[in-house]
């Protein structure tokens, strides 16, 4: 496999499933403030500033990931024999590196969002987020970075 995606399927997953649960607690939120504002501590104000927090969070999570998708949704990396090239569509970011500008690879998830971050010569480092088959991306990655190790050895 030469070409990587970005996984925007899984982005738009998460999008849809946060949604969910944010139109649920927002109804039943206001059914308790309107029906029984006793289960709050009689306290009208305190129920109104708890579920504005709630929902203020929920909100930063979903602009989050509507975020990511707009940002990251367009990504793609094409490897060639020599090394690979990073485009992303949505901003016309792209770059072209060699394999022997590799110095590490490291592959991480965080809540479940899959991120490579590649470190190359001249103290760069770009994070790869939200590939779709992110395991063997970093598989490639790894394999051309000791490659380029190998053949550097071997040229000494």
């Amino acid at each position: 496999m030469n070409k990587f995606r970005a996984d925007r399927e899984a982005l738009k997953r998460r999008i849809r499933y946060l949604k969910r649960p944010v139109y649920l607690l927002l109804a039943l939120w206001l059914f308790l403030i309107y029906y029984k504002p006793e289960l709050i501590n009689n306290s009208t104000i305190l129920g109104l500033i708890s579920g504005v927090a709630v929902f203020m969070f929920f909100d930063a999570l979903l602009r989050h990931y509507q975020h990511a998708l707009d940002l990251h949704g367009t990504e793609q990396l094409i490897f060639s024999q020599s090394g690979f090239e990073f485009i992303q569509k949505s901003t016309g970011y792209s770059f072209v590196k060699k394999n022997e500008d590799i110095v590490s690879v490291d592959y991480r998830r965080f809540l479940g969002a899959p991120r490579i971050r590649v470190n190359f010569k001249n103290n760069e480092l770009y994070d790869f987020k939200w590939f779709l088959h992110s395991e063997l991306l970093y598989k490639e990655l790894q394999k051309r970075q000791g490659d380029s190790a190998h053949r550097s050895a071997s040229l000494r």
